[in-house]
Formats: structure tokens, sequence, C-alpha cells
């Protein structure tokens, strides 16, 4: 019985402390975004430098946009580095530290965009730390399409879903109403964090059951969760007249376009082996995995991301040589030109 008390105890403290950080995170960024269209980028532990290179786009795409950068969880000596970094740009920083009730781990990253939508009345853009912005032109015509009201929020990454006429938005790049989407949130009792079928409330089954979904037929195969960050919102939205805007869908997988590139597999970069024996699927998922990988090695030699990377890379000095990732993404049967293309990228808007 003793046991069980200090269990029970123990899990009330965790929830407590979740409970508390996230109300003093919605007090810091609390009406803090007070312009329609700001840019509001995540950096996580171990990847500042992307996090630098991805404002530095940000800010050669548009060099007038407000950019906050939201620290989540990162060290002492990266948010430093980051600060000073960031000196030549008008940026603000906002930093969180890890939290104790989560073991020391950053803030959950869709509990940091349910933060931001319930704390901001303006339209923002949610920017993932390793996804680059080339042209403003699509983000400002997207801005105007969301301030007419008529849409929950919008995302140029996107998936087919099980039935036809509905897509799943990606959250790299999302611009969101924040308004629409707290409406959303209350009516059918959701937040942007992933949901399982079971915790739904009846209204929001109903709803998701008359557009053809079910516990079985989820928006994508997807073990652990029935719906991804913010999927099941927009889904609901979709019903409710309010249905997300995609000025594009380019795919989830890397994908060179005009207007903004994604590198996955980022947070933990890792050279994912061969499989073996080869199949169409398993090779795509290695290509991702290996190019973000060798994005995130890259980007160290950047003149303003200097300063991570001895620590870095004596972290991980399995991505230390950059010949070795070259040859890696060619056994991947990622074609030289398109190497080429990422290495242009990387070394661009400087």
């Amino acid at each position: 019985m003793a046991k069980s008390l200090v269990l029970r105890l123990a899990l009330f403290y965790q929830w407590l402390n979740r409970l508390i950080n996230s109300m003093a995170l919605q007090l810091k960024l609390w009406n803090c975004i007070k312009h329609d269209g700001s840019r509001v980028l995540v950096a996580m532990p171990g990847c500042c430098h992307m996090a630098i290179a991805s404002t530095e786009f940000l800010k050669s795409s548009d060099p007038g946009c407000n950019v906050y950068v939201i620290l989540n969880g990162v060290t002492a000596w990266e948010a430093k580095q980051f600060k000073q970094s960031m000196t030549a740009h008008n940026v603000r920083v906002i930093q969180l530290q890890a939290w104790p009730g989560l073991n020391g781990a950053p803030l959950p990253h869709c509990k940091v965009l349910n933060i931001l939508i319930m704390s901001c009345s303006c339209v923002f853009w949610a920017v993932d730390h390793d996804c680059f912005v080339l042209n403003n032109a699509l983000l400002l015509q997207t801005e105007r399409q969301l301030l007419h009201g008529r849409n929950v929020a919008a995302s140029l990454f996107s998936s087919p879903t099980s039935i036809n006429h509905v897509n799943k938005p990606h959250t790299f790049l999302v611009c969101i109403n924040p308004p629409l989407m707290r409406k959303v949130f209350s009516k059918y009792h959701i937040s942007a964090c992933p949901t399982q079928w079971a915790t739904l409330s009846s209204e929001a089954r109903k709803c998701l059951l008359s557009l053809g979904f079910s516990e079985d037929m989820k928006p994508e195969p997807r073990a652990g969760c029935w719906a991804d960050t913010l999927a099941t919102a927009a889904l609901l939205a979709y019903q409710e007249g309010t249905p997300y805007y995609f000025p594009r869908s380019y795919p989830p997988g890397f994908h060179l376009n005009q207007v903004a590139i994604h590198f996955g597999n980022t947070s933990n970069p890792e050279f994912s082996p061969l499989p073996a024996p080869y199949d169409d699927q398993a090779l795509a998922r290695v290509r991702y995995s290996r190019i973000g990988a060798y994005a995130w090695r890259m980007l160290l030699e950047r003149p303003s991301c200097f300063g991570f990377k001895e620590k870095y890379l004596s972290r991980r000095p399995d991505l230390s040589d950059q010949e070795k990732l070259e040859c890696g993404l060619r056994d991947a049967k990622v074609p030289q030109s398109l190497i080429s293309d990422i290495k242009s990228l990387i070394s661009s808007r400087l």
C-alpha cells in the first residue's frame, strides 16, 4: 500500500509540474506575438545551428518580417551561443528551460504549438528548425487568405489520407489562425497534440465518422496514435467549414522546390543502415534519414554556425566525416546532382 501511495504521489507531482510549467510558458508567450504573419521558430537541443540557418533564410526572404525563436530546453551554453549568433538580426529569443517534470527533456513540440495557439490572437507561422524558406511571396499570399477568416490554418506540406477529398497537413511550415483554431479545440475538446480514438469526445468521433474515418480507418498509418499533431483539428475544421488551406501540397519526404525546403531526421540525426534486401519504401526511408543527417552535419560549416561545430561533433563523431557521409548518400541512390543542389542550398543566404 505504501508503494502504491508513493507511485500516486509521484504521478501527481509529475502532472502538477507539467501544469505549472505549461502555465509559466503560456504567461511568457501571452500576447507577445503582436503582428500578423510573424514567424515563430522552435530550436531544439543539438540543433541550434539549424535554427540559426533557418532564421537567416527567413530574414533573407523577408528582411522586415518579425521572427521569434523559442529555445526549447536547450543548454545554457547553446542558448548563449545562439544569442551571440543572432546579434546581427532583429530576432526576439524566448528561452524555455528543460522541464524537470519531463525528466529534463524539452517540452513536446505539440505542447509548444498548443500554448502558442491558446496565447496568441494574430495569424502566425510556425516554422520547424530544419525548414528553410526560399521565397516569401507565397507566404504573404497565404497570410492574406487566412486573414479572411475562412481557414483555420494553412500548410505547404501534406499527405493524402484514406478519404480521397481530405488531406492531412504536416507541421514543418504551418500558418495558424489562433481564434478559429481555438473554436475547434473548444467545441470538440481536443488540442494540438496527437490523439487516440478512444479519448476523443463523442462529438469529435461523430464528426469524424461522418467524414468516413473510424477507429480502424486512420488518417494515415502510424504506430502509437490515431492522428498526429494538429491532424485531428484539421479534419474537424474541414467538417466545420473552415478547412486548412493548401497553397502547395509538397510531400513530407525531402523535396526540392522554390518555396520551402524541409530536412527531416535532424532532432536526433541518424545515418540509417541500408535495408537488406532492398525495397523501394525502405530505401526511401533510409534516403530521407541520411539526407537529414548530412544537412545537420554540413550546416555546421556555415560561418554563423561555427560556434557549435566543435561541441556538437564531439558528441556525434559518427557524423564528422563529410566525405564518408556523401559517399553514404550515393550508396542510398541519391543522385549526385541532388547532392550538389543540397550543398548549394546549405551554403546560400549567408
